[in-house]
């Protein structure tokens, strides 16, 4: 997936990443 620079984007791909929370 892709990074946003928090930690949960490194889990998860980043969709809507947000602070480390799905929004």
């Amino acid at each position: 997936g892709i990074t946003c620079g928090n930690v949960s984007s490194k889990l998860a791909p980043c969709i809507g990443y947000l602070n480390g929370g799905p929004l």
